[in-house]
């Protein structure tokens, strides 16, 4: 295994670490950073990637969706009584 190949390896499994829950409960300044350390890894290794024997660079493309957040007030509430016998 060659050393691109390690670093390949490590950079997906980190990147594999940033789950959604931590990117909801991130701060915008930190997914600023997030993103640009992200673009910084793409531009730096999209002259490395290759299609075939072509020579053409191949593109890469990451997109991050927030999730829309919804207020308790939008959801229909049921309301069930428990009798004691």
């Amino acid at each position: 295994m060659t050393i691109q190949e390690r670093a390949a390896e490590k950079l997906l499994s980190a990147m594999g670490l940033i789950t959604p829950d931590k990117l909801e409960n991130s701060s915008a300044k930190d997914l600023a950073q997030i993103t640009n350390q992200m673009s910084q890894v793409v531009r730096n290794i999209s002259g490395q990637v290759s299609q075939g024997n072509t020579g053409k660079t191949a593109k890469v493309q990451i997109i991050l969706n927030q999730p829309k957040e919804s207020k308790e007030d939008s959801f229909d509430v049921i309301e069930i009584g428990v009798g004691v016998n």
